[in-house]
Protein backbone atom coordinates (compact mmCIF):
# COMPACT_ATOMS: atom_id res chain seq x y z
CA UNK A 1 0.00 0.00 0.00
CA UNK A 2 1.23 3.36 -0.71
CA UNK A 3 1.89 5.89 1.76
CA UNK A 4 0.48 9.57 1.67
CA UNK A 5 3.28 11.12 1.84
CA UNK A 6 4.89 9.16 -0.98
CA UNK A 7 4.50 10.42 -4.51
CA UNK A 8 2.54 7.26 -6.85
CA UNK A 9 3.65 5.95 -9.10
CA UNK A 10 0.79 5.64 -11.61
CA UNK A 11 -2.74 6.02 -11.99
CA UNK A 12 -3.17 2.58 -9.77
CA UNK A 13 -1.27 3.58 -7.11
CA UNK A 14 -3.06 7.65 -7.21
CA UNK A 15 -6.28 6.11 -7.04
CA UNK A 16 -5.08 3.61 -3.92
CA UNK A 17 -3.77 6.53 -2.23
CA UNK A 18 -7.12 8.44 -2.82
CA UNK A 19 -9.44 5.53 -1.34
CA UNK A 20 -7.25 5.06 1.52
CA UNK A 21 -7.73 8.84 2.48
CA UNK A 22 -11.24 9.94 0.77
CA UNK A 23 -13.09 8.88 3.76
CA UNK A 24 -10.93 9.80 6.82
CA UNK A 25 -11.49 13.81 6.96
CA UNK A 26 -15.17 13.46 6.01
CA UNK A 27 -17.81 14.39 9.00
CA UNK A 28 -19.38 12.16 10.02
CA UNK A 29 -22.89 12.41 12.02
CA UNK A 30 -25.68 9.86 13.19
CA UNK A 31 -28.85 10.25 12.28
CA UNK A 32 -30.16 10.08 15.74
CA UNK A 33 -28.22 13.35 16.75
CA UNK A 34 -29.94 14.99 13.31
CA UNK A 35 -33.19 14.13 14.13
CA UNK A 36 -33.45 13.96 17.42
CA UNK A 37 -36.74 16.59 17.73
CA UNK A 38 -38.61 15.22 14.85
CA UNK A 39 -38.46 13.18 11.10
CA UNK A 40 -37.54 16.62 9.05
CA UNK A 41 -34.44 18.72 9.20
CA UNK A 42 -33.68 22.39 6.99
CA UNK A 43 -30.49 22.67 5.76
CA UNK A 44 -29.30 25.93 4.34
CA UNK A 45 -26.63 26.01 1.18
CA UNK A 46 -25.64 28.45 -0.84
CA UNK A 47 -28.69 30.48 -0.21
CA UNK A 48 -31.20 27.75 -0.93
CA UNK A 49 -33.14 26.13 1.94
CA UNK A 50 -33.37 22.19 1.58
CA UNK A 51 -35.87 19.62 3.55
CA UNK A 52 -33.98 16.43 4.48
CA UNK A 53 -36.54 13.69 6.22
CA UNK A 54 -36.89 10.09 7.21
CA UNK A 55 -39.52 8.56 4.96
CA UNK A 56 -42.12 5.88 6.98
CA UNK A 57 -39.75 3.16 6.10
CA UNK A 58 -36.72 4.43 7.63
CA UNK A 59 -35.08 5.98 4.36
CA UNK A 60 -34.04 9.50 3.69
CA UNK A 61 -35.18 11.69 1.30
CA UNK A 62 -33.30 15.49 0.25
CA UNK A 63 -35.58 18.52 -1.56
CA UNK A 64 -34.37 21.36 -2.37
Amino acid sequence: MQKLDEKPQNMEQQNEVLRDSSLADVPRYLSKALFAKGNEIRIDHNGAVYTLRITRSGGLILNK
